[in-house]
């Protein structure tokens, strides 16, 4: 029942009560994969790196399929500074997955944030061709182009704003580049 409610408390737009009933379902019950994920999610957008990295080595045991789990890490190690850890994650599920365009931008920005821009410019390529309407790589692909002081950020912004739902993080972020 504690699933449930959280997720109706999520749907319902009641993030912090929803997150509250996640940490407790999440707490009585490990094996529930897709909720368990869905409690890590909100650490993670949160910024709760520390304690979602905790959650996700528990989660891990019980997982038969660690993709999910290994990219959520990996976003926790990349939150918490060690981009090395967070591209290695990241590359061992692109091996199960390799077309999994999010987790080509999530590793790109760990290159990104180790100064490897080869790097990161080819993930996000990569990304974009896999599916060219990721407003979350075009985003990336901004970045990359404003960490070069390439005009074209502004064109990759807008791209990324114009993809995106209203109100989203990426489409807030674009708006925020734009200004």
């Amino acid at each position: 029942f504690s699933w449930n409610y959280a997720g109706l408390l999520s749907v319902l737009g009641h993030d912090d009560d929803a997150f509250k009933s996640y940490k407790v379902a999440s707490s009585n019950d490990t094996r529930c994969a897709r909720y368990k994920q869905r409690y890590l999610d909100l650490m993670i957008d949160r910024g709760e790196y520390a304690a979602a990295l905790e959650e996700c080595e528990k989660v891990i045991k019980y997982q038969k399929q660690e993709e999910g789990v290994l990219s959520r890490m990996s976003d926790c190690y990349a939150g918490l500074g060690d981009h090395a850890k967070a591209i290695s994650g990241y590359t061992k599920h692109l091996k199960s997955k390799p077309n999994d365009d999010t987790v080509l931008v999530h590793r790109g920005q760990a290159y990104l944030g180790k100064q490897d821009l080869k790097k990161a410019q080819a993930d996000a390529d990569a990304a974009i061709a896999l599916n060219p309407s990721n407003s979350e790589a075009w985003y990336f692909m901004g970045q990359l182009a404003q960490s070069t002081s390439d005009p074209k950020s502004r064109e990759y912004f807008e791209k990324a704003r114009d993809l995106s739902l209203s109100g989203s993080k990426i489409r807030k972020k674009a708006e925020a580049a734009l200004e």
